[in-house]
């Protein structure tokens, strides 16, 4: 059995960060489409999953992973991204009624960020063997 990579689980955890900030923020928040917050977040993990490789293209460098065997203490850094969105999807829940969008886009980026990790972990892995 091929075990899972840590950038996978660490995109598969953000996530979980992220749909929960999404979810509180839609029930507390207010905003006057309910699906608002939804179509937010995801139009910014697109356009940075879209935009990244072009700018890696013109900066000609080459995309990393955040989780790397070479430094073991990456792991517990990069558990920061899924640990800060969860502290903030307690904030729609303490202060109501304020627009969470700038949060939600912050998130978002972050997402996007360790997916883009895992993406290029799982494809140096495919490209090793």
């Amino acid at each position: 059995m091929k075990r899972l990579d840590a950038n996978v689980l660490l995109a598969v955890t953000t996530l979980s960060s992220f749909i929960l900030l999404i979810m509180t923020a839609t029930v507390f928040a207010p905003s006057e489409p309910w699906w608002r917050y939804g179509l937010m977040g995801l139009i910014t993990v697109l356009a940075y999953s879209l935009m990244s490789p072009m700018l890696e293209r013109l900066m000609k460098r080459e995309a990393q992973p955040l989780v790397s065997p070479e430094a073991p203490s990456s792991l517990a850094w990069s558990a920061i991204y899924p640990g800060v969105i969860l502290l903030a999807a307690l904030a729609p829940i303490v202060w109501t009624g304020i627009d969470y969008g700038l949060v939600l886009i912050v998130a978002g980026v972050w997402f996007g960020t360790t997916l883009r990790s895992a993406m290029v972990s799982v494809k140096r892995q495919q490209e090793a063997g």
